[in-house]
């Protein structure tokens, strides 16, 4: 009789999380589901909502080069300066981590743009617009 030991030599912090739900991606303890189809930022944010997040808040570097190397598209992210004068993420707290790229351009609610480089690749836009969205959940 033998028994094998396995070893994995790496354990990628990304993977398909079955707790998560279909879809879903892993990544440090949080849930992340990049979206196919195009809302409003209000419209992706009640979408996250239905299936049990919220749009995505960036808090470190380590997540916004995680999500900015998911594509090459434009993702609504949870910040915005809506009613106010400063970019808030939807759990009320001030953005303290920045990544804007042009922070020139109009618009009160925030995008990842995943063709631009990490380190700068937030714009804001108009909320109305049609995006793919980032949903987040813990």
């Amino acid at each position: 009789l033998h028994f094998g030991v396995f070893l994995f030599p790496h354990l990628n912090a990304e993977h398909l999380c079955t707790e998560c739900g279909k879809g879903w991606l892993r990544f440090e303890n949080t849930c992340y589901f990049l979206s196919q189809n195009r809302f409003t930022w209000q419209q992706s944010r009640q979408e996250c909502q239905r299936l049990g997040g919220d749009l995505a808040v960036i808090t470190n570097e380590r997540v916004q080069m995680y999500l900015s190397r998911k594509g090459s598209l434009h993702y609504w992210i949870g910040l915005n300066h809506l009613g106010t004068n400063e970019w808030t993420w939807i759990n009320n707290t001030v953005s303290t981590v920045r990544y804007w790229g042009d922070l020139s351009l109009p618009g009160e609610c925030a995008i990842l743009a995943g063709n631009e480089p990490p380190e700068r690749s937030w714009r804001p836009s108009s909320c109305s617009l049609y995006l793919q969205y980032i949903c987040q959940k813990m």
